[in-house]
């Protein structure tokens, strides 16, 4: 259960050292391959023809996710960890376009979802992991909506 569900309260000094060294190296590849990062994401076979090391890159791209979530999944639990990689991203591509408008909505839909799920489960002492989780799927649940409301009104 606790692959699952993980124990975010609980964690050590010496995880959060290894998550933020994580972090930042994560950080750092993806900005010295930012623009291999994106052909190679959008197509490895257009990456391949225009240059790009994708076998190189891509590899290590596995790698450090390898790395990320190995050092997360205890700590963190799988579910928050695909909550948090799946529905911010899904949320930010229902009401935005264009790749940077994405990737800004969804860091800040990511961090709306950890910041607003802890602090319910502060003030109404639940589950932080369950409330960051339900948070996560409410600002889908409300991006899904917005669409679907938009579309209708076209």
């Amino acid at each position: 259960m606790a692959l699952l569900w993980g124990s975010i309260l609980f964690v050590r000094t010496q995880s959060v050292v290894t998550i933020t060294v994580a972090a930042l190296v994560f950080a750092a590849f993806a900005l010295a391959f930012n623009k291999e990062l994106k052909v190679l994401l959008f197509s490895r076979t257009i990456a391949s023809a225009t240059g790009v090391h994708e076998t190189f890159v891509y590899a290590l791209f596995l790698a450090l996710c390898g790395v990320i979530l190995a050092v997360n999944l205890p700590l963190v639990g799988g579910l928050m960890i695909f909550s948090l990689i799946t529905n911010p991203a899904a949320a930010a591509h229902r009401i935005c376009r264009g790749h940077r408008a994405v990737v800004v909505t969804s860091t800040l839909f990511g961090t709306l979802s950890a910041v607003g799920g802890f602090l319910f489960s502060y003030r109404y002492d639940l589950p932080t992991g369950a409330c960051i989780i339900l948070a996560s799927t409410t600002i889908f649940a409300l991006a899904a909506a917005y669409r679907f409301l938009t579309a209708v009104a076209d």
